[in-house]
Protein backbone atom coordinates (compact mmCIF):
# COMPACT_ATOMS: atom_id res chain seq x y z
CA UNK A 1 0.00 0.00 0.00
CA UNK A 2 2.81 2.25 0.78
CA UNK A 3 4.31 1.55 -2.59
CA UNK A 4 1.09 2.39 -4.32
CA UNK A 5 0.83 5.64 -2.45
CA UNK A 6 4.40 6.64 -3.28
CA UNK A 7 3.93 5.54 -6.88
CA UNK A 8 0.67 7.53 -7.11
CA UNK A 9 2.36 10.62 -5.71
CA UNK A 10 5.21 10.15 -8.20
CA UNK A 11 2.80 9.99 -11.16
CA UNK A 12 0.87 12.95 -9.82
CA UNK A 13 4.07 14.98 -9.32
CA UNK A 14 5.32 14.18 -12.82
CA UNK A 15 1.91 15.03 -14.31
CA UNK A 16 1.84 18.36 -12.47
CA UNK A 17 5.41 19.08 -13.48
CA UNK A 18 4.60 18.36 -17.12
CA UNK A 19 1.45 20.51 -16.96
CA UNK A 20 3.35 23.31 -15.22
CA UNK A 21 6.12 23.34 -17.79
CA UNK A 22 3.61 23.58 -20.61
CA UNK A 23 1.88 26.57 -19.02
CA UNK A 24 5.20 28.36 -18.52
CA UNK A 25 6.04 28.06 -22.20
CA UNK A 26 2.54 29.35 -23.06
CA UNK A 27 3.09 32.28 -20.73
CA UNK A 28 6.48 32.95 -22.34
CA UNK A 29 4.82 32.83 -25.77
CA UNK A 30 2.14 35.25 -24.62
CA UNK A 31 4.77 37.62 -23.22
CA UNK A 32 6.72 37.41 -26.49
CA UNK A 33 3.60 38.10 -28.55
CA UNK A 34 2.65 41.04 -26.34
CA UNK A 35 6.18 42.44 -26.64
CA UNK A 36 5.91 42.25 -30.42
CA UNK A 37 2.54 44.01 -30.32
CA UNK A 38 3.92 46.78 -28.13
CA UNK A 39 6.96 47.14 -30.39
CA UNK A 40 4.67 47.36 -33.42
CA UNK A 41 2.57 50.02 -31.71
CA UNK A 42 5.70 52.00 -30.83
CA UNK A 43 6.90 51.84 -34.44
CA UNK A 44 3.48 52.94 -35.67
CA UNK A 45 3.52 55.85 -33.23
CA UNK A 46 7.01 56.84 -34.34
CA UNK A 47 5.89 56.81 -37.99
CA UNK A 48 2.91 59.00 -37.12
CA UNK A 49 5.14 61.47 -35.28
CA UNK A 50 7.60 61.56 -38.19
CA UNK A 51 4.79 62.17 -40.69
CA UNK A 52 3.39 64.92 -38.46
CA UNK A 53 6.79 66.58 -38.24
CA UNK A 54 7.21 66.45 -42.02
CA UNK A 55 3.78 67.97 -42.50
CA UNK A 56 4.53 70.70 -39.99
CA UNK A 57 7.83 71.44 -41.70
CA UNK A 58 6.11 71.72 -45.09
CA UNK A 59 3.47 74.08 -43.72
CA UNK A 60 6.13 76.26 -42.07
CA UNK A 61 8.12 76.42 -45.31
CA UNK A 62 4.98 77.40 -47.23
CA UNK A 63 4.21 80.16 -44.75
CA UNK A 64 7.74 81.52 -44.97
CA UNK A 65 7.51 81.47 -48.76
CA UNK A 66 4.16 83.27 -48.67
CA UNK A 67 5.57 85.88 -46.27
CA UNK A 68 8.58 86.49 -48.50
CA UNK A 69 6.30 86.86 -51.52
CA UNK A 70 4.12 89.37 -49.65
CA UNK A 71 7.20 91.37 -48.62
CA UNK A 72 8.44 91.38 -52.22
CA UNK A 73 5.09 92.60 -53.52
CA UNK A 74 4.91 95.35 -50.89
CA UNK A 75 8.43 96.52 -51.77
CA UNK A 76 7.65 96.57 -55.51
CA UNK A 77 4.38 98.43 -54.87
CA UNK A 78 6.15 101.22 -52.98
CA UNK A 79 8.70 101.66 -55.77
CA UNK A 80 6.07 101.55 -58.53
CA UNK A 81 3.90 104.11 -56.73
CA UNK A 82 6.82 106.56 -56.65
CA UNK A 83 7.79 106.12 -60.31
CA UNK A 84 5.00 108.26 -61.85
CA UNK A 85 5.99 111.23 -59.67
CA UNK A 86 9.61 110.83 -60.71
CA UNK A 87 8.64 110.45 -64.35
CA UNK A 88 6.55 113.61 -64.18
CA UNK A 89 9.46 115.52 -62.66
CA UNK A 90 11.82 114.09 -65.32
CA UNK A 91 9.76 115.82 -68.04
CA UNK A 92 11.03 119.16 -66.80
CA UNK A 93 14.69 118.09 -67.07
CA UNK A 94 16.76 119.00 -70.12
CA UNK A 95 20.09 118.11 -71.67
CA UNK A 96 22.50 115.67 -70.07
CA UNK A 97 20.55 115.43 -66.83
CA UNK A 98 17.43 114.38 -68.75
CA UNK A 99 19.34 111.70 -70.66
CA UNK A 100 20.99 110.43 -67.47
CA UNK A 101 17.65 110.38 -65.62
CA UNK A 102 15.94 108.56 -68.52
CA UNK A 103 18.73 105.95 -68.59
CA UNK A 104 18.50 105.46 -64.82
CA UNK A 105 14.69 105.22 -65.06
CA UNK A 106 14.86 102.50 -67.73
CA UNK A 107 17.49 100.56 -65.75
CA UNK A 108 15.29 100.73 -62.65
CA UNK A 109 12.22 99.52 -64.59
CA UNK A 110 14.25 96.56 -65.93
CA UNK A 111 15.43 95.66 -62.44
CA UNK A 112 11.86 95.87 -61.15
CA UNK A 113 10.68 93.46 -63.83
CA UNK A 114 13.53 91.11 -62.94
CA UNK A 115 12.60 91.40 -59.26
CA UNK A 116 8.95 90.55 -59.99
CA UNK A 117 9.91 87.27 -61.62
CA UNK A 118 12.76 86.45 -59.22
CA UNK A 119 12.50 83.70 -56.63
CA UNK A 120 12.54 84.41 -52.90
CA UNK A 121 16.27 83.83 -52.59
CA UNK A 122 17.25 86.13 -55.47
CA UNK A 123 14.93 89.05 -54.88
CA UNK A 124 16.60 89.89 -51.57
CA UNK A 125 19.85 90.61 -53.40
CA UNK A 126 17.98 92.67 -56.02
CA UNK A 127 16.15 94.66 -53.35
CA UNK A 128 19.24 96.53 -52.19
CA UNK A 129 20.28 97.47 -55.73
CA UNK A 130 16.77 98.62 -56.62
CA UNK A 131 16.59 100.76 -53.47
CA UNK A 132 19.89 102.45 -54.29
CA UNK A 133 18.88 103.01 -57.92
CA UNK A 134 15.53 104.41 -56.83
CA UNK A 135 17.17 106.87 -54.45
CA UNK A 136 19.69 107.90 -57.12
CA UNK A 137 16.87 108.45 -59.62
CA UNK A 138 15.00 110.58 -57.09
CA UNK A 139 18.13 112.67 -56.63
CA UNK A 140 18.45 113.15 -60.39
CA UNK A 141 14.78 114.01 -60.89
CA UNK A 142 14.28 116.26 -57.91
CA UNK A 143 17.78 117.74 -57.84
CA UNK A 144 18.38 116.96 -54.17
CA UNK A 145 14.83 117.87 -53.12
CA UNK A 146 12.48 115.04 -52.20
CA UNK A 147 8.79 115.36 -52.84
CA UNK A 148 6.64 114.92 -49.77
CA UNK A 149 4.87 111.63 -49.16
CA UNK A 150 7.30 109.60 -51.26
CA UNK A 151 9.01 106.50 -49.93
CA UNK A 152 11.65 104.32 -51.47
CA UNK A 153 12.56 101.88 -48.78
Amino acid sequence: MKRRLVLSFGFLASALLAAGCGSESDAAKKVGERTKQVAGAVQEGAKNVAEGAKDLGKRAAEQVKEGAEAAKLAFIKVIEEGLPKIQEKMKSLTGASAAKAKEAYEALKNKLEECKSAGPDKWESLKEGISKDYEALKQLAFGGKESSGEGGK
